[in-house]
């Protein structure tokens, strides 16, 4: 069924609104998939990937599916993180599919640390991927959480999408209303977009170029972590819809709320990746051993061995160090 831009821009309403704070940052994410030759020609580099983190059984792989799947054998664009036999194997899947959208699927708890780490291990290689190869597709990861064992660098090339716990009714109204949606729509959407800004190369590109010239950090995000630079890249994804797409309609891609989850979830995100910085921050160990000998509470050195009271000292451990050569 053809359709003309106007339909399909009414229509994408539906998909933008589907599930407030997350459906909006998830429809301009899967578009940028089409945006980032545009991008890099302007040396703009979207080297990140998209973690929709949520409890069981709240729709993070059906939203996924709703929004990424642009193929009609479906089972290209999809693989379980259980199923990944090699980086290698993922490596050329990965491949296949440029100006295109992969879900790698079920990231959760594993009882086991083999199985914990291969996990985690996994994550690390392809947020990496996704920084080496810019031009390459488009990742998002669903699952209950980020496993544990992920570094900060790994963590800060993923912009996570948090869908909070809902109720059993709210589940159900969701899912009636997934199943009402068309499945191939953001195929047609995508392909539809692309076209306009190929017909319009030149202006797009320059259009980014001002954009990125007169864009600034959000002033609650840390400029040290790429949040900020994650951001921009899908705020120049919706700018580039309003304008080529939506004759610089705001209301009609749906601006102020795209504007505001993005900026909710980067939060969430920015706390998270602070904690983590925190953690991982180099420990001076010299001055660690300093404080624990200053502290005289744990460990006691003593140059003169008389000093020692075995019956009356309750050390961990009690140093006698020789100072008389």
């Amino acid at each position: 069924l053809q359709r003309t831009n106007e339909e399909l821009i009414k229509m994408a309403v539906e998909y933008i609104t589907f599930m407030p704070g997350v459906s909006e940052i998830l429809f301009y994410y899967v578009l940028l998939a089409v945006v980032k030759p545009f991008l890099v020609s302007q040396r703009i580099y979207p080297n990140f990937m998209l973690a929709l983190i949520g409890p069981s059984g709240h729709l993070k792989t059906s939203l996924a599916r709703l929004f990424a799947f642009w193929l009609e054998q479906e089972d290209l664009q999809e693989v379980a993180f259980a199923d990944i036999a090699s980086q290698t194997v993922l490596d050329n899947h990965i491949a296949e599919l440029n100006g295109l959208n992969l879900i790698i699927d079920d990231m959760h708890i594993h009882p086991d640390n083999y199985r914990r780490n291969r996990q985690a291990e996994l994550l690390d290689y392809l947020s990496r991927h996704c920084d080496s190869r810019i031009r390459q597709t488009n990742i998002i990861v669903t699952g209950e959480l980020i496993p544990n064992g992920t570094i900060f660098s790994t963590r800060d090339r993923i912009f996570q999408v948090q869908i909070n716990e809902m109720s059993d009714e709210d589940l159900r109204s969701y899912k009636k209303k997934l199943g009402e949606l068309s499945q191939n729509f953001m195929a047609t959407l995508s392909d539809e977009f692309l076209k306009v800004l190929r017909d319009n190369c030149d202006s797009v590109q320059a259009d980014i170029k001002s954009f990125h010239n007169t864009y600034e950090n959000p002033k609650e995000i840390d400029s040290r972590t790429r949040l900020a630079d994650n951001m921009e890249c899908m705020n120049i994804v919706e700018y580039l819809y309003r304008k080529y797409f939506c004759n610089e309609n705001a209301q009609l891609s749906m601006k102020s709320r795209f504007e505001k989850a993005l900026i909710n979830q980067a939060l969430y995100a920015h706390n998270q990746l602070c904690n983590l910085r925190q953690k991982e921050k180099q420990i001076d160990y010299v001055e660690v051993v300093y404080i624990i000998l200053s502290s005289k509470k744990y460990l006691r050195a003593e140059a003169n061995p008389r000093n020692y009271t075995p019956t009356g000292d309750t050390y961990l451990l009690y140093c006698i160090m020789d100072t008389s050569t």
